[in-house]
């Protein structure tokens, strides 16, 4: 059975009992945390066992769910779910197989910092740099942008999570103001965060800047006890986040409807 947050039915008991730690539960749990009042953008369910124990969690911002899903899920029933709720995308645990047409399915690493806090030059270029600053230099980087919001609704969004302590944004400038590189956190927990960009400039690469931003924000994230992930595509970038402390600890995998 799959129960909508709703009236007197509060998803965060049972979001409570899933694992603090894991990276989908962060996400969702994240998510739940900035947008459980502004229905109709956001929705989030459980799925319930025959003893009506949680046995998965679905989010739903916009259009785009987040999937966390136990060894116990009826995974039948969320297929037959994600069907007809009017998802464009789904983000999920790549281990897991639901019987579902797509357009296209994208998959990836989940990496888990390991090392001792990292220890970094003090650098006084550090900021909280502009979010449509942040945007411009996302879409420099990524040549696929399809899946990239609009720069208004990737502002609004990431400064309303960051209003209520979901994400957090850093960046490195020059001489001359001009943004290098950042980093930057799509979910965050009490216990748990989730790395979901680093960027930096074309100008500035191979110099170090973003490994400084990667360390940066993984410091800041280490020194307040959470465990900390970050999500990279498939054959991409595993050697540069090995030299910043992070290792394979799972796959991913993003459908798109």
């Amino acid at each position: 059975m799959i129960k909508i947050h709703e009236g007197d039915f509060d998803i965060k008991n049972y979001l409570d009992k899933f694992p603090g730690d894991d990276p989908f539960v962060c996400r969702i749990a994240s998510l739940f945390k900035a947008y459980r009042e502004l229905i109709p953008f956001a929705d989030f369910w459980v799925q319930l066992d025959k003893n009506k124990e949680a046995v998965a969690a679905l989010s739903r911002l916009g259009t785009q769910f987040v999937l966390y899903l136990t060894d116990k899920a009826d995974l039948e029933e969320i297929a037959s779910f994600i069907r007809v709720a009017g998802a464009t995308s789904l983000l999920m645990d790549g281990k897991y197989s639901l019987d579902l047409e797509c357009k296209k399915e994208t998959t990836g690493k989940i990496m888990r910092y390991i090392f001792p806090k990292p220890q970094l030059a003090e650098n006084d270029r550090v900021i909280s740099p502009k979010l449509k600053d942040v945007y411009n230099l996302l879409a420099e980087n990524f040549s696929d942008n399809s899946n990239l919001p609009d720069c208004e609704s990737f502002c609004l969004d990431i400064s309303f999570k960051q209003r209520r302590n979901t994400s957090r944004v850093c960046g490195i400038e020059d001489n001359d103001g001009n943004l290098v590189s950042c980093a930057m956190t799509v979910a965050e927990t009490e216990n748990c965060a989730i790395i979901g960009a680093v960027a930096t400039g074309k100008r500035y690469r191979n110099k170090g800047f973003g490994t400084y931003m990667t360390k940066y924000i993984t410091s800041q994230l280490f020194r307040e006890k959470k465990k900390i992930y970050l999500y990279r595509e498939e054959n991409k970038n595993e050697k540069f986040y090995n030299t910043a402390g992070y290792i394979n600890c799972g796959t991913w995998k993003e459908i798109y409807f």
